[in-house]
């Protein structure tokens, strides 16, 4: 098995995506990229610039607190302008469906 190496600019890349699809479930965007959830939590937190040398917390601990810890991260990590850029990605993503919409109404009227 050959181990793939990253590029900073495939890491920051990555994550960027990543937030531009508004941080879907890290398991999910993982497997759909075809990286580790490890690897890309610790592409998150290399870019982000936290620290990886933190011991996890056990799991019961994980659940009580997952809603503020998300918040915090969301708050601390994310952004300022998040809602801005996920407002113009929908309205760039509009203008696309706009355009199907339109070119199967004209092929649709052909036949």
């Amino acid at each position: 098995m050959r181990i793939k190496r990253y590029s900073d600019e495939e890491r920051q890349a990555l994550v960027a995506k990543y937030r531009m699809e508004g941080n879907p479930p890290l398991t999910v965007f993982a497997k759909a990229n075809g990286v580790s959830y490890v690897t890309l939590k610790r592409f998150i937190d290399e870019v982000e610039g936290i620290s990886t040398d933190v011991a996890p917390t056990p799991q019961s601990q994980r659940v009580e607190r997952a809603g503020s810890l998300r918040e915090q991260f969301r708050s601390q990590l994310l952004p300022d302008n998040e809602k801005d850029l996920y407002i113009r990605w929908l309205e760039d993503r509009v203008k696309f469906l706009e355009g199907e919409l339109t070119q199967f109404m004209e092929n649709s009227e052909d036949h």
